[in-house]
């Protein structure tokens, strides 16, 4: 199994994020999808991103696997399936969805949060779940949310504290499989000058993570 990073809200890494879907589909298969395969069929697979996250089946049968590409209907798999599979079964990609600040009464906004405020931070945990080495990993954040409403403001992200070091992107450095989860924090800014709409909505933040196994 190559390198796999998941985000957790605990050093302990037992409480895991919550997947938010992005795109769904079902298995065509035609007959049962033996364990070990290296691809998965898909009604459309126009509808997927080039690469990304899988949950395939559900309940006891549920595997959570990388995928690195999209060939006609059929997604490239990071590593062979683990168990059979029914014809039929969901396959979702998903992404990682992150609440900042005040999930109620959204964000401070006084019109001039252009540096981090505690209130407006959070902070969770990098792990390699697979059992390689993650090298070249990259954490990049963004205010768009696939198919919900966009975040309201720029969500940075810092390796260093809550109040320091934060940019677009991080580097975190190789992580091997099972070691110490790496902290980062995530924060919310209204730079002078920029209005929200809505302030009722909560901010959300979206994470793209790159990596490669060694």
């Amino acid at each position: 199994m190559p390198a796999f990073l998941k985000i957790y809200t605990d050093s302990a890494h037992t409480n895991e994020i919550g997947h938010t879907s992005l795109v769904a589909a079902l298995m065509s298969n035609g007959s049962t999808l033996a364990a070990g395969a290296s691809q998965i069929p898909v009604v459309n697979g126009a509808l997927f991103p080039s690469s990304g996250y899988l949950d395939i089946d559900s309940g006891a049968n549920l595997e959570t696997i990388t995928y690195t590409g999209v060939s006609g209907n059929n997604l490239v798999l990071t590593k062979p399936t683990a168990i059979n599979h029914a014809d039929g079964i969901a396959v979702v990609n998903w992404f990682y969805q992150l609440a900042i600040g005040d999930q109620t009464n959204g964000i401070l906004n006084d019109g001039s949060n252009f540096a981090p405020d505690n209130a407006n931070t959070g902070t969770w945990y990098l792990y390699n779940a697979g059992d390689q080495t993650a090298n070249n990993i990259i954490l990049t954040t963004t205010a768009n949310v696939p198919g919900t409403y966009n975040g309201y403001t720029d969500t940075l992200i810092s390796l260093t504290s809550a109040s320091t070091g934060f940019s677009t992107s991080i580097t975190p450095t190789n992580m091997a499989a099972g070691a110490t989860p790496v902290q980062f924090w995530i924060t919310a800014l209204v730079p002078v000058g920029q209005t929200i709409a809505n302030s009722a909505n909560p901010q959300v933040c979206v994470i793209t993570i790159s990596t490669n196994s060694i």
